[in-house]
C-alpha cells in the first residue's frame, strides 16, 4: 500500500502503444525511501490512470524506455523530469 501524500511523482515506463503493458514507478518525497513499482499495467488503462493521478494532484512523467537498468535509477528519473518541468507544477511531462 502506498500513501499518496508521501509520493512526489509517478513515472510511467515503456509507454509505447504497440506494447500491451507499461510500468509505473512511484517516487517518494523522501528520496531516501526506495521507489515502489507496479509492473505490467494494461496499456488500455493508461488514460484512466493518468486522469486519476491528475485528480489526486500527482505529477506524471512518461518514458518510452525502461530506466531500471540504469545505475542511479532515482537520480535519473528526478533529473530527467526536472529538465522537463518544475515538480511543484502538478502536470504531465515526457522524457
Amino acid at each position: 500500500m502506498i500513501a499518496l501524500d508521501e509520493v512526489e511523482l509517478v513515472h510511467f515506463e515503456r509507454v509505447q502503444f504497440h506494447l500491451k503493458n507499461f510500468d509505473m514507478v512511484f517516487v517518494f518525497k523522501d528520496y531516501h525511501h526506495k521507489v515502489s513499482m507496479i509492473n505490467a499495467v494494461p496499456m488500455n488503462q493508461l488514460d484512466h490512470v493518468k486522469e486519476w493521478l491528475k485528480y489526486v494532484c500527482l505529477s506524471v512523467c512518461l518514458s518510452v524506455s525502461l530506466i531500471l537498468s540504469v545505475s542511479g535509477y532515482l537520480l535519473v528519473i528526478i533529473s530527467s523530469c526536472l529538465k522537463s518541468t518544475s515538480l511543484s507544477h502538478r502536470s504531465y511531462f515526457s522524457l
